[in-house]
């Protein structure tokens, strides 16, 4: 009976000490922060414009480059827009100083510059309300990558002893 039991507490340690690590093998996701600002992945913080570094998908990457082009349209047009809106609301609201100027042409012309630059404050918007849903398309295409599966079995020798590991 001590004989039974010394084996097979020997075979249970054997089993126990002869398992090999596997956890660097498992695949990290890619997510998008809430304001979509920045990619998190492993629990690192990335911008917009190092998305070369993580993402490895063709597909994802075109869609990115596009995103942060509309990113970049948008906000040039919003600035744009919002600075005409500005500059056309004191100019409509305040009038000239100079008395050769007609007062009433002066402030129509402002109110002008106001719809213009809220025409174009307008036009941004397209652009800057679908870089979110491109930056989470892309995000699901990276995540979506299909891995090969490959199990197989393993004689293999450890510092302590032999072990039977199973790859998958």
């Amino acid at each position: 009976m001590r004989k039974l039991f010394t084996v097979l507490t020997l075979v249970l340690f054997q089993f126990i000490f002869s398992q090999e690590n596997t956890s660097t093998n498992q695949l990290s996701k890619i997510s998008l922060s809430e304001n979509g600002n920045f990619f998190i992945y492993d629990n690192q913080a990335y911008g917009l414009k190092h998305y070369n570094i993580i993402f490895k998908n063709e597909e994802a990457k075109s869609i990115l480059a596009n995103a942060r082009a509309n990113k970049s349209i948008g906000n040039v047009l919003g600035f744009t827009g919002g600075f005409l809106m500005g500059f056309g609301f004191i100019m409509g609201i305040s009038g000239s100083n100079d008395p050769n100027i007609d007062q009433d042409s002066y402030k129509n012309a402002g109110w002008s510059v106001f719809g213009v630059g809220a025409g174009v404050a307008l036009l941004s918007l397209p652009f800057s309300l679908s870089v979110k849903s491109k930056l989470r398309k892309a995000v699901d295409i990276e995540n979506a990558q299909k891995t090969a599966f490959n199990p197989y079995f393993k004689f293999q020798t450890t510092g302590n002893g032999i072990a039977l590991s199973y790859h998958f």
